[in-house]
């Protein structure tokens, strides 16, 4: 039997916090919600609690320093210059 998106955030524990998978998180900018974490377990290794995305712009001085190899002062004039 097929369900909806909606049907299934609302009917299963498959999609919900009672799946080790998923975790209800918060973000700075929409509040919380449910997120997924890996699917993957291996023996020995704990996985990485889900964070929020990252904001808009969040990164973006880090991006360009390593993608550009820019020195960050000359990343943050640039930002500054528009």
């Amino acid at each position: 039997m097929f369900r909806s998106c909606a049907q299934a955030l609302h009917e299963g524990p498959d999609l919900s916090t009672a799946n080790p998978i998923f975790a209800e998180i918060d973000h700075p900018e929409i509040g919380r919600y449910l997120t997924p974490g890996t699917p993957f377990s291996f023996e020995g290794v704990v996985p990485d609690t889900p964070r929020p995305a990252p904001r808009l712009r969040q990164h973006t001085e880090e991006g360009l320093a390593d993608v550009a190899d820019l020195l960050s002062g000359v990343v943050g004039k640039l930002m500054g210059d528009g």
